[in-house]
C-alpha cells in the first residue's frame, strides 16, 4: 500500500476529474496526469465495480498496481506529478509481467 502522503485525497480527485482530460486512454487504462508542487509523485488507483463485483478481486488488482508503481517510484521512473489510474475490465487476468511491460510503454509514451 502506498504511504498516505503519496496518495491523492478525494477532494483532489474530484478537482482532477473536473478540470483534466485523460492523458492516456486505451482498453485497459484511463490515466489522468497533473503537475504537483511536491518532489514526489502522488497516485490514486481506481478499480470500478464494473471490473468485478467482488471487492476481493478489486483490491487484489489495486495491490498489484500499488506494488508496480512503488517499484517504478524507487527506480525514479515516475515524474513528480499527480497520477490517477482508472483500471478497466480487460486487465483482470493479466500477469504482473505483462502489466509491467505495458505500463513502461505507457510511461514512455506519456513522457514524450
Amino acid at each position: 500500500m502506498l504511504p498516505k502522503k503519496k496518495r491523492l485525497s478525494a477532494r483532489i480527485l474530484k478537482e482532477i476529474f473536473l478540470t483534466q482530460k485523460p492523458v492516456f486512454n486505451n482498453k485497459n487504462y484511463k490515466i489522468f496526469i497533473r503537475r504537483n508542487v511536491y518532489t514526489y509523485p502522488r497516485i490514486s488507483i481506481i478499480v470500478p465495480k464494473n471490473v468485478d463485483k467482488r471487492s476481493v478481486i478489486r483490491n487484489k488488482i489495486k495491490r498489484k498496481f500499488s506494488a508496480l508503481l512503488e517499484m517504478f517510484e524507487k527506480q525514479k521512473t515516475l515524474l513528480p506529478r499527480d497520477y490517477v489510474i482508472i483500471i478497466k475490465q480487460n486487465i483482470l487476468y493479466k500477469k504482473i509481467d505483462e502489466l509491467k511491460s505495458e505500463f513502461i510503454k505507457i510511461l514512455n509514451e506519456i513522457s514524450n
